[in-house]
């Protein structure tokens, strides 16, 4: 990983206690972007292992960054969607335009 990117990991750890980078960022973005969804959805479109999803999103729960509830139509699906906490904690990540990525052909060494 370059230089720049771990630089605006740091920013966003300072900003708020998780890392910006991180798999249990990756699902809080994703509920922002599209709001309430199945827990299987949110799983597929992280990659992450259902075993691992599982985990993240107990630790994301007990945190009360996201809330979970069961679908109205079908007591077997369970959705997923951000609480207050969790839209707060997004909104405190830097956005992507505060750190622009290299620019083409540089080396980390450009970087500085």
């Amino acid at each position: 990983m370059n230089k720049q990117y771990l630089s605006y990991e740091a920013k966003a750890l300072r900003a708020a206690t998780y890392r910006f980078l991180s798999r249990e960022a990756h699902i809080l973005i994703y509920l922002k972007e599209h709001g309430l969804a199945s827990m299987k959805q949110v799983q597929l479109a992280t990659g992450l292992s259902t075993r691992g999803f599982y985990l993240i999103v107990k630790k994301l729960e007990q945190s009360k960054l996201v809330l979970i509830t069961d679908a109205a139509d079908d007591k077997r699906k369970r959705l997923l969607s951000l609480a207050p906490q969790g839209l707060d904690a997004v909104a405190k990540m830097p956005s992507p335009s505060v750190t622009p990525g290299p620019k083409p052909g540089m080396k980390d060494a450009d970087l500085g």
